[in-house]
């Protein structure tokens, strides 16, 4: 199926492993409790397809900020989930989004801070 997101929204990849992935380069082994909790505050997601109104009312250098490929911050659970495999796992159902452009709250990008 292909999708193309319309208005003001984006539709995204959630990018489900990757606190996963910090905790197993990191010398600190956190328990797995700790990990759960910790994917609770936030959702890192790849942009695949942004809405013709997306960031409208932001100015322009904004707006560019923000284009297919790039790695963005929401929460847990942003927007609707898409997906037509009733076979799916919860893991697959998850993996692609519909999202509001309010749900972005900042992007992954080199110029930005150390968190």
């Amino acid at each position: 199926m292909r999708l193309r997101a319309m208005g003001r929204h984006l539709i995204v990849r959630m990018d489900t492993e990757s606190i996963d992935k910090a905790a197993a380069q990191s010398m600190i082994q956190l328990p797995r409790e700790v990990i759960e909790k910790e994917k609770g505050g936030c959702q890192v997601a790849t942009v695949l397809s942004i809405g013709d109104a997306v960031f409208e009312d932001e100015s322009p250098t904004e707006r560019d900020l923000v284009t297919v490929g790039t790695k963005v911050l929401t929460t847990r659970y942003p927007g609707h989930v898409v997906g037509t495999n009733i076979l799916a796992t919860d893991a697959q159902v998850n993996e692609f989004r519909v999202i509001a452009s309010s749900e972005i709250h900042a992007i992954v990008h080199e110029d930005g801070t150390d968190v």
